[in-house]
């Protein structure tokens, strides 16, 4: 009964202290230039992975291996090839926002104790050269 109370004591407690949202991005949203970066990291990761698994099933489909550690690495080159794809579907995804990243413009109006900035869309039309 004394561990109940403790419990029924305490919960609240560890429940109020306890953050389950964060936000900081709220306040500083991602630019164009972060999701430059991400994208080119999912890029980058996408290809590593596809290289290894041309490398691993290339290696196995020799047949020069022992056929226990086929089946395994066979596995591994197919299941790094399917990780792979995701990741280049997220590299152009984020590409894409980047393109059309939103731009905070200051305004000079807004709602009281708001945040003065309006969200608004920036479309780059290519014109001639560059």
């Amino acid at each position: 009964m004394k561990k109940f109370i403790l419990i029924s004591v305490m919960l609240p407690f560890i429940a109020i202290a306890s953050f389950g949202q964060e936000t900081a991005n709220v306040i500083n949203p991602p630019t164009a230039a972060n999701y430059l970066a991400k994208s080119r990291a999912q890029k980058t990761g996408a290809f590593i992975c596809l290289g290894i698994s041309a490398t691993i099933l290339a290696v196995t489909a020799k047949g020069n291996i022992n056929f226990d550690a086929l089946e395994v690495l066979a596995g591994i080159g197919l299941s790094t090839a399917i990780t792979s794809v995701p990741l280049f579907i997220a590299s152009g995804r984020n590409k894409r926002k980047a393109k059309l990243a939103a731009s905070r413009e200051k305004t000079s109006f807004g709602f009281p104790n708001r945040n003065k900035y309006i969200n608004g869309l920036s479309i780059k039309i290519p014109l001639g050269k560059s």
